[in-house]
């Protein structure tokens, strides 16, 4: 089953080995606001959703 573009499913490390950026880099890019990842309920860790793991793209609309 293919994961909806809009489903929060990767937590940080895996979203850095599916782009080959590494975490700190992804968390950078949440601080800027240029990736916004979901957040978890209780600990409010990113989820990071499939289109954000596609490289090579255009950056997803806020």
């Amino acid at each position: 089953m293919k994961p909806d573009g809009d489903v929060p499913v990767y937590v940080i490390s895996v979203a850095a080995k599916l782009t080959g950026l590494p975490a700190w880099m992804l968390r950078l890019l949440d601080q800027e606001g240029i990736v916004i990842p979901t957040r978890t309920e209780k600990k409010q860790a990113p989820l990071f959703r499939q289109r954000h793991c596609q490289v090579g793209t255009d950056p997803p609309p806020h």
